[in-house]
């Protein structure tokens, strides 16, 4: 589930009442899943100082980022792809950048180059008087999880059903190389057919070491 972070200028000229963000088509948002989160900041470039981990740790409201702290925003409806957040207001300042945050975000399975919108609207009924308006194709990208390791064999030194045999199961990174990569945690799991079960020796207590 992603969070996409949208940075609105600061607005002097109105005060907007609802603030709308549509995503492309082809995103599926749950509206019982999705939240959404605002807070402002005299700073234009908070997005340098986000990173994955402190996202998450605002949105838990555990940190703060350059002295701000989000806070959720409860009034807000999903249509379609559309997200519509109401008396926005008291939110939005006539000299601070307003970060807006949408958690919760489910990729699509394919990218298709398609603009988002980000709107100002000034009456609530149907979200009608369009006051502002940012249109772009909204970039993300999408690749399965790397590959940081496979099995390249698996020898045994015996067949025998009677007796515990030795597996070696060879491990290498997904370019040849070492298993062993700087500064990641990795854990193997080996996952044995369930019919070696049935061996006389099912109730033996497995015995792994690394080379």
């Amino acid at each position: 589930m992603a969070t996409y972070i949208f940075k609105i200028a600061p607005m002097s000229n109105f005060t907007p009442t609802n603030l709308g963000i549509s995503f492309p088509n082809n995103f599926n948002i749950d509206s019982a899943s999705v939240s959404v989160a605002i807070f402002n900041n005299a700073k234009n470039n908070i997005f340098s100082l986000l990173t994955y981990n402190n996202i998450q740790a605002l949105i838990n409201n555990v940190t703060t980022i350059a002295g701000a702290r989000i806070s959720s925003y409860p009034d807000f409806s999903v249509d379609g792809t559309s997200i519509y957040l109401r008396s926005i207001g008291n939110q939005v300042s006539s000299t601070l950048w307003t970060y807006v945050f949408v958690s919760n975000i489910q990729n699509p399975s394919a990218y298709v180059y398609a603009n988002f919108t980000v709107a100002y609207y000034l009456i609530s009924s149907g979200f009608q008087s369009l006051q502002w308006i940012y249109q772009y194709p909204l970039t993300y990208y999408i690749n399965s999880p790397p590959g940081f390791l496979s099995i390249t064999s698996v020898t045994v030194n015996d067949y025998d059903l009677l007796y515990p045999a030795i597996y070696t199961f060879k491990f290498s990174t997904n370019n040849g190389g070492f298993i062993g990569i700087v500064g990641k945690v990795l854990s193997y799991v080996i996952v044995i057919p369930t019919f070696y079960k049935s061996t006389l020796w099912a109730n033996n207590a497995p015995i792994c070491k690394f080379n």
